[in-house]
């Protein structure tokens, strides 16, 4: 029973992501998905079943975050907020 039942786990991953690979790779209905998972208020269920189904994706809490840029100089303070803030805007952009 417990392999049958782990079978079916590996096929259904391996089918979200043959679909989540198809969504991604195709930007108007990428845009469609999004849009109406948005609508039904699942756009946070969503991005946890897409960071499960593709780890080796980019994301900001696997890289080395500093709390604060307070031992920077000022140029690269401005510089470090200015990069934080255009990474989280993307990322939001990309679900």
């Amino acid at each position: 029973m417990m392999k049958l039942k782990n079978l079916l786990k590996r096929l259904v991953k391996a089918m979200f992501r043959v679909g989540l690979n198809f969504v991604i790779g195709h930007k108007k209905f990428r845009l469609y998905i999004t849009a109406v998972f948005r609508k039904l208020g699942l756009d946070g269920v969503a991005q946890s079943v897409y960071k499960r189904l593709k780890p080796d994706a980019y994301s900001i809490e696997k890289e080395f975050t500093p709390k604060d840029a307070s031992h920077l100089s000022p140029r690269a303070q401005h510089i470090y907020t200015e990069l934080k803030a255009a990474i989280e805007h993307r990322q939001r952009e990309r679900l």
